[in-house]
């Protein structure tokens, strides 16, 4: 009885092995398939202006394809490297990004210091246009002149 009992976990084993693998090479480029994976995995939009605030995440397993370490979906399904998130014009991704981002209708006064990384405006030079979701860079002197930093 006791070897009937081996044998079948032995061949539990090996096929969960071989399922396993079978089911890693389905993954795509810098993913891996994990039997624990987050249910909120990072993407490319957590890096998107203005920081979503909206999301709910459990600690629940989920099994299937992740990117890698230090990749995030994006909108094309792929992983891909942080700096790859940020496709805007004049934009560039930044680890340590200010928490209080300029727009032509805004310009904070005082600030607290603190990173977020995330996609930003390449330079001093451009701001965001406006504080929606999506908001393009643009030159600060190209903001209307009634908005310029209302504050």
């Amino acid at each position: 009885m006791y070897s009937i009992v081996c044998i079948i976990f032995l061949l539990l084993l090996v096929i969960n092995v071989i399922q396993n693998s079978v089911q890693a090479q389905a993954c795509g480029q810098n993913q891996e398939y994990l039997q624990c994976g987050s249910s909120c995995p990072t993407t490319c939009s957590d890096f998107s202006y203005p920081v979503r605030t909206d999301r709910f995440c459990t600690a629940n397993c989920v099994r299937g394809c992740f990117c890698k370490r230090d990749y995030h979906r994006d909108n094309n399904g792929q992983c891909v490297l942080p700096q790859e998130c940020c496709k805007g014009s004049h934009e560039k991704y930044i680890e340590c990004g200010s928490a209080c981002v300029e727009t032509c209708q805004y310009r904070s006064k005082f600030c607290i210091h603190q990173c977020i990384p995330g996609c930003f405006c390449e330079s001093y030079e451009y701001v965001r246009e406006s504080n929606q979701t999506g908001s393009i860079c643009v030159k600060r002197l190209q903001c209307p002149k009634h908005d310029r930093f209302a504050s």
